[in-house]
């Protein structure tokens, strides 16, 4: 299978080695996971010698920007939605508490409530309509 990333080459799990290549780079590796190296090829010294082969690693952490980016605009945005209700949260209370000092006759009713006689007045008034 073809890996666009490495023009000729296979995907990083059966990376294939050039022969006059002493390096090679494998990419998308997942942190925590145990690998397999297999080395296979000619040593020059004829089948059954013994060679040493040498692996060296280098691992190489890059921070992923594009999802820190999308947290902290989330974390944004849900912060500013808070704050804004909270305000209007607190006008709200506000309004309410000057509303029932300046007019607390608004608020006052139920039996047993003064009544200005208007209502009683037009109902028994046969000049009415």
């Amino acid at each position: 299978m073809e890996d666009e990333r490495w023009p000729g080459g296979q995907e990083w799990r059966n990376q294939t080695v050039p022969p006059d290549s002493t390096t090679t780079q494998i990419q998308d590796l997942v942190s925590n996971t145990n690998y397999t190296v297999l080395i296979a090829g000619r040593t020059g010294k004829g089948v059954g010698a013994s060679t040493t082969v040498y692996i060296y690693i280098r691992a190489t952490l890059e921070p992923e920007l594009h999802r820190n980016t999308e947290s902290v605009a989330v974390i944004s945005v849900v912060s500013f939605l808070v704050i804004v209700t909270c305000v209007v949260a607190v006008l709200l209370c506000l309004r309410i508490l000057r509303l029932r000092n300046n007019s607390p006759s608004v608020f006052q009713g139920g039996p047993g409530s003064h009544d200005d006689g208007i209502v009683a007045d037009s109902l028994f008034d046969p000049s009415a309509k």
